[in-house]
């Protein structure tokens, strides 16, 4: 791939449609690509899904999610923590 491509992400198999409030509250997804709000089953609003692209770009570079962990609460009390370690080998630029 040369600088003029570009790769385009999209998932729409749970996309809403939400003209009145622009939140929603469904609990649907990968876990380890939910935010804090949908972990909590609280309102949430399209910087969930920035928040999962930010996750992914991370997933890209280091190779596994940031709140990967053995059990599914565990991962949860994480995401909530919203504590990301980035690991020696990751540059600055990065």
């Amino acid at each position: 791939m040369n600088c003029n491509e570009s790769i385009k992400i999209s998932d729409f198999g749970w996309s809403a449609h939400t003209p009145i409030t622009n939140k929603r509250n469904t609990f649907c997804g990968t876990l380890d690509y939910l935010s804090p709000e949908m972990v909590d089953q609280k309102y949430y609003d399209y910087r969930s899904d920035i928040w999962g692209i930010g996750v992914l770009i991370y997933e890209f570079v280091i190779g596994y999610p940031p709140f990967e962990s053995q059990d599914g609460l565990n991962t949860k009390q994480k995401i909530r923590k919203a504590n990301i370690e980035f690991p020696s080998f990751v540059s600055d630029d990065c």
